[in-house]
């Protein structure tokens, strides 16, 4: 029976690679380091905008990138008010937050996801590698060729 193939795989663990696949596909690294407003001017022209979370698979899928990567790393959310790059409403209760944040005084209007596994607000103006959504719906494979192949171009600065 078909069902013998898989005898020793959860069904969970199929939902999962199947989960990191498609969130590979859905974000791209980019690992040149910019300020966020420039980094939202990258991904604006080259792809679609800043990241952007809708889930908590996504909130988790992020951070363990930045863990990954060893760096904190922008995403599309800023401040005043709190809404996405694309400017899309945001529910704050959907990000997890390090403890203390977001720091509500300061010049911190624009949000990282961080080497902890959550996310901070800090100053638009720091340098990070960021991630764009790829926006691969209804484009052709040479299309998606492209960018992975000008994504790997980029160095770390």
């Amino acid at each position: 029976m078909a069902l013998h193939i898989f005898k020793n795989v959860s069904l969970s663990d199929l939902l999962l690679t199947d989960t990191q696949d498609t969130l590979q596909d859905k974000f791209l690294q980019v690992e040149l380091s910019m300020n966020w407003h420039d980094a939202q001017i990258y991904c604006r022209t080259h792809y679609v905008d800043l990241a952007a979370i809708t889930d908590d698979t996504e909130n988790t899928f992020l951070t363990n990138m930045a863990i990954n990567l060893g760096a904190d790393i922008w995403i599309g959310l800023h401040k005043i008010p709190w809404q996405w790059s694309d400017e899309s409403s945001v529910s704050l209760s959907s990000v997890k937050w390090e403890f203390g944040q977001p720091n509500v005084n300061g010049n911190e209007d624009c949000v990282k996801a961080s080497t902890e596994g959550l996310m901070a607000d800090d100053s638009c103006s720091t340098p990070l590698p960021f991630y764009c959504p790829s926006n691969l719906t209804g484009r052709s494979s040479s299309s998606r060729k492209h960018k992975k192949t000008h994504k790997r171009r980029h160095v770390r600065s």
